[in-house]
């Protein structure tokens, strides 16, 4: 597994593969940055503003989304553990056969979600808001709002 990153720059059309114990992107925007065929202990957006970023066949322990902005945020065939979604907007998340444990909003705004053949298990939504959000074949196991 490759080490401890953090990124700061800019990035646009950057593919992420292979295993990660941390990656860490702050204070930086994003355009179309893919994790494909991926798999990290840890993986936080931090002060990210973002369009397009995708989560192919990936498997992340812990998410962190914090204070950031992400337009088109697509999960197939992924699954998350300690999911956290705080303080952040993110328009169009889009979830196809996708998994999350412990996933938490805390005070976030989804709107034009979409989710198909989709778990949720032990997740907490806390002052967010979910608007024009379409859930099909979703099951919530455990979910307090």
């Amino acid at each position: 597994a490759k080490e401890d990153h953090s990124i700061c720059q800019a990035l646009s059309h950057r593919l992420f593969r292979g295993q990660y114990d941390t990656l860490r992107l702050a204070d930086t925007s994003a355009l179309n940055v893919t994790f494909a065929d991926f798999s990290a202990s840890r993986l936080e957006l931090s002060n990210v503003s973002a369009s397009g970023v995708s989560f192919v066949n990936a498997t992340v322990q812990t998410l962190v989304i914090v204070d950031s902005k992400i337009t088109n945020l697509t999960f197939k065939n992924s699954s998350l553990g300690q999911a956290t979604r705080h303080r952040s907007t993110i328009v169009n998340e889009a979830a196809r056969n996708h998994a999350e444990v412990n996933a938490t909003y805390f005070q976030v705004r989804i709107q034009n979600g979409t989710y198909v053949d989709t778990v949720f298990r032990n997740s907490l939504s806390i002052d967010s808001t979910f608007l024009n959000t379409t859930l099909r074949n979703v099951t919530f196991v455990n979910h307090t709002d």
